[in-house]
């Protein structure tokens, strides 16, 4: 049997990047894919321990993701921040108003908690598949982002081009926030 266009895409329309809260907005933010694909049932046996879909993914259609901001006591969306590609990396909100989140193109990126509104991004050169972090040394607050293309999902494997200009490897980079 032949599904089209069938959703969330494998991935699910929330993947393992961690989404995050603000008692000051009083909003979860929450990382997203957008995607759909065609699928086909097949015969397949369990196994113990391995991956089991019973089916064929024939095709992922393009996808894209971002971020959505929910109320987290009504549930009611407050703003969307869309990209053009699916979201690869976890969310960081801070007491100073912003949210941090990269992205599969490489940009690392502080909104507003309020409104999503980017307020400033970086290209780090190659994919972020992380999760940003915050720290304080002395007194100054940083953060920061492991990033790297890659993990587990259809994303890698369904778009080897954009994989091949996308891919250079991987670290981590510090930025000093303003106070």
């Amino acid at each position: 049997m032949l599904v089209k266009d069938i959703k969330p895409i494998l991935d699910g329309g929330e993947e393992w990047h961690p989404p995050a809260y603000s008692p000051l907005t009083g909003l979860i933010y929450v990382p997203y894919i957008d995607g759909s694909m065609n699928i086909e049932a097949r015969k397949e046996e369990w196994k113990g321990g391995q991956r089991y879909l019973a089916s064929n993914v024939l095709e992922a259609n393009a996808y894209a993701g971002g971020i959505k901001a929910f109320n987290a006591t009504t549930g009611h969306l407050v703003w969307t921040h869309p990209q053009s590609t699916p979201a690869t990396s976890g969310v960081l909100s801070t007491a100073g108003g912003l949210v941090f989140s990269g992205d599969a193109e490489g940009y690392f990126k502080a909104m507003r908690a309020d409104t999503g509104e980017t307020v400033w991004r970086f290209q780090v050169g190659t994919g972020i598949h992380g999760n940003p972090t915050t720290f304080t040394a002395g007194d100054k607050q940083y953060v920061a982002i492991v990033y790297g293309p890659g993990g587990g999902s259809l994303w890698p494997l369904e778009y080897p081009q954009f994989m091949k200009t996308h891919n250079r490897g991987g670290g981590m980079m510090v930025f000093a926030l303003k106070k």
